[in-house]
């Protein structure tokens, strides 16, 4: 049996053909099977998408707006398809498939973004039915698993009902974090793209004259725009007495050729 490689991919959408292509060219070339996440697919686009990629896949749509999951074949290796759950509100395709003889139940997942044990113990049971030994569980399941290896910057831990359940399930399924057992010391760092309210607060302090650290201070704020809730502000419009209440500040300033900082940064130092 010769190797197949299985990716995913959250793409926050798909709804964009050029987009959607760009996935299609890009992970066709790394993977066998390909595990498309939020792909915000619907019923009536799923024959346009199959012809886009050329060959067989599965898909759980909602809406062009939200949620969907694909699982995307190539045509470089046998397999049979034996039956399928596909969930009707895109969060789920769970496959009892012959690969090469050798036969599993594959499960892409889409999570809930809401801390809801059940969706995972109904995964269980859906897994479960198809009685097949091996399994691969792949997606999104919107549950950080160690927040010490995977985040930065976040100041709660989410879905912990979930996270106690996927934990169960894994536990009774006989699963493994294949990616963290290969990986043991590498931090798989997830920052939150939606929920700015799991961000630490940042404010970005510029003091200028010639304009340069203002560039500077927004340069920043697209930097760390995923990690950071952040706002920037010249010094001059500053409440210094707002410096208690602040989570984290950054200063930025430069100075002049002979040295000298600008005025308003003398000030705030």
């Amino acid at each position: 049996m010769s190797t197949i490689t299985i990716g995913s991919v959250n793409c926050r959408g798909l709804s964009e053909t050029v987009k959607r292509i760009d996935i299609f060219t890009k992970y066709k070339d790394l993977y066998d099977i390909i595990i498309l996440i939020d792909t915000h697919s619907t019923s009536e686009k799923e024959k346009q998408w199959l012809h886009e990629w050329g060959y067989v896949g599965k898909f759980s749509s909602f809406s062009s707006k939200s949620r969907g999951v694909a699982v995307l074949f190539r045509n470089t290796f046998e397999f049979k398809i034996h039956g399928e759950t596909i969930d009707l509100s895109g969060n789920f395709v769970i496959l009892d498939i012959t690969i090469q003889d050798y036969r599993i139940t594959l499960a892409a997942i889409y999570g809930p973004n809401n801390d809801e044990p059940a969706f995972f113990d109904n995964i269980k049971n859906k897994i479960s039915h198809f009685g097949n030994s091996s399994i691969v569980v792949v997606g999104d399941w919107n549950v950080v698993q160690d927040y010490e290896m995977d985040t930065l910057y976040y100041r709660n831990e989410n879905n912990p009902q979930s996270k106690a359940k996927i934990h169960e399930v894994m536990h009774d399924l006989d699963l493994l974090d294949i990616w963290r057992l290969q990986h043991p010391f590498e931090k798989s760092v997830i920052f939150s793209w939606t929920s700015l309210s799991k961000r630490v607060k940042c404010t970005i302090l510029f003091a200028t004259e010639t304009g340069r650290s203002e560039r500077y201070a927004n340069t920043l704020q697209k930097i760390f725009r995923q990690a950071f809730n952040s706002r920037v502000l010249n010094m001059d419009s500053y409440n210094l007495s707002d410096l208690k209440q602040e989570q984290l500040i950054l200063f930025v300033t430069s100075t002049f050729g002979n040295g000298d900082p600008s005025e308003n940064g003398k000030v705030t130092v």
